[in-house]
């Protein structure tokens, strides 16, 4: 690959050989010679180096100058909203077993799973067949720990249910198969019957929760929405920037653009936010924070352009 790219929105891919998923980052450019800003990396000039002891003296042009990237001071984000409030308006399905994303009219972002416990029950949460993608457990509102199917062997999370306890298993799309044989089996969400220490729980509500921000809610509680604004002191398009967010993990829009997502486990770092999409003057940023445990959380716009947490040339694709 010459000439990075960037998989905006939920538009990032995964690989799955089973021995875990492995999403692809929002960047996307497998240590390219040109970032996804098309500035020329250090890989660029490790080419261009070789390249000149093979051909004519002064033969290679010189480099063009690049634009400078912006600096946008830190600002804090407030929490305005609840991922998961307003149920009633969004679609849902009730039935005994979870129903698929698919079943919901829903291919990207999120879904909750959510029982009322009528018996004590107690043990290990198995979400379905598999877990399919990221899954964080609750129970009566209260985050119990996360299944993630990045890891070879996938952690578990144990429960005590009690009569009237409310499960919730909140689902996070992390991207679909793009080749090999795993492309047949990418329904997403839960597959199957939820057992918890072997036992079947059934009476599930499926909710479809469209991370955009035209359908956040009016309440409180996690997953939770964020907004914050700064300006943009440029005259005519601005300079890129790349966004660092002090959040877990989320998803970051720039008026109303959705830039994709961030995970402070990296290896992506930042999100690169081109000067095309910010107006001059006012500019708002809305964040999805999965994980709302940072307060304040804050943002800024840096012009080191530090990507990811790589040390050699030879690293292979960067993994969400």
């Amino acid at each position: 690959m010459f000439h990075g790219g960037t998989n905006y929105g939920f538009g990032n891919g995964a690989l799955d050989f089973g021995d875990g998923c492995q999403a692809f980052t929002t960047s996307y450019d497998y240590g390219a010679s040109l970032d996804e800003s098309g500035r020329p990396t250090i890989t660029y000039y490790e080419l261009r180096n070789i390249i000149s002891k093979h051909v004519s003296a002064n033969s290679i042009p010189n480099v063009p100058t690049t634009p400078p990237l912006q600096q946008i001071d830190s600002f804090k984000l407030k929490p305005i909203r609840g991922l998961s409030d307003n149920l009633h308006d969004v679609t849902h399905v009730t039935a005994k077993s979870p129903v698929t994303m698919e079943s919901l009219d829903a291919y990207t972002g999120y879904v909750l799973y959510e029982a009322k416990i009528q018996g004590a029950i107690d043990g290990v949460v198995k979400p379905g067949d598999k877990p399919r993608d990221r899954v964080i457990v609750y129970v009566n509102g209260v985050r119990q720990g996360v299944i993630d199917p990045i890891h070879t062997v996938i952690n578990t999370v144990s429960v005590s249910l009690r009569p009237t306890d409310k499960l919730q298993l909140f689902v996070e799309n992390l991207g679909r198969v793009d080749f090999d044989g795993a492309m047949s089996d990418q329904r997403k969400g839960i597959v199957g019957n939820v057992t918890v220490g072997g036992t079947d729980v059934h009476g599930w509500t499926s909710y479809s929760l469209p991370a955009d921000t035209e359908s956040i809610g009016s309440n409180d509680g996690p997953p939770m929405w964020y907004h914050g604004s700064f300006e943009n002191k440029h005259n005519g398009q601005a300079a890129d920037t790349y966004l660092a967010i002090s959040g877990i993990k989320g998803q970051a829009y720039v008026n109303g653009f959705n830039l994709g997502r961030y995970w402070m486990v990296g290896p992506q770092q930042q999100l690169y936010v081109p000067g095309s999409l910010l107006k001059n003057g006012h500019n708002d940023l809305v964040v999805l924070e999965l994980e709302p445990q940072v307060e304040p959380l804050t943002a800024e716009g840096c012009h080191s352009g530090v990507g990811f947490q790589m040390t050699t040339l030879t690293a292979g694709p960067a993994m969400l």
